[in-house]
């Protein structure tokens, strides 16, 4: 079943709408919203039975009308998605390299910037080929202030040298994958589940 526990860390539990979705082999977008973390849950189990990937987003959001990022009120979390895999570690014809060989190798600089900036420890994710990265906040805060804290380190894991995905570090609407559910884009499918689970912090 799928594992709601980093849900309860990670999304804000004010009033408003959790959202989850999930694409067949890559195709037939499906995105949904619920207002408690079971209703998601169960939908969750129905997408994995379906061989779906499943995605949560990290917004609490005010309407259920759509997942853009002005519709998020509220956020509970700062996060990092960190992609492995040869194909990510090659340079593109642009030259941009947009993640590392593997999993051990994205670890190992996570680890290095965290000692670099002196982070706490972090919430890591196994998302099947790279690595979720959340660091869950005591209570939740407005969007437009988690924005400001969040294009901060964006900027400073650019200034570092990390090799993530900076599309997904300062957007309110972003969606990351489900822990107890299963990547779809290997063969066989890959499980995506919690491997580190830090500390909240203020």
């Amino acid at each position: 079943m799928a594992d709601i526990q980093l849900l309860r860390r990670v999304v804000a539990p004010n009033d408003g709408w959790y959202c989850i979705f999930s694409l067949l082999n890559g195709k037939a977008p499906r995105q949904d919203h619920f207002k408690t973390l079971e209703e998601l849950q169960q939908e969750a189990v129905s997408l994995v039975a379906e061989g779906r990937d499943a995605y949560f987003s990290l917004g609490k959001f005010i309407t259920k009308e759509n997942r853009e990022a002005e519709n998020c009120g509220w956020m509970q979390a700062f996060f990092l998605d960190i992609d492995c895999g040869i194909d990510k570690a090659t340079p593109d014809k642009y030259g941009r390299i947009k993640g590392y060989v593997d999993q051990a190798t994205g670890m190992q600089a996570l680890k290095d910037l965290c000692k670099a900036l002196s982070l706490p420890r972090p919430t890591i994710v196994n998302s099947g080929r790279g690595l979720h990265v959340y660091w869950p906040l005591t209570e939740p805060i407005s969007r437009k202030e988690w924005v400001n804290t969040a294009k901060r380190l964006k900027v400073v894991c650019n200034q570092e040298g990390l090799e993530d995905d900076p599309a997904r570090t300062a957007d309110a609407a972003s969606i990351l994958r489900m822990p107890d559910t299963f990547n779809h884009k290997t063969e066989p499918p890959l499980p995506v589940t919690v491997m580190v689970m830090g500390d909240e912090i203020s």
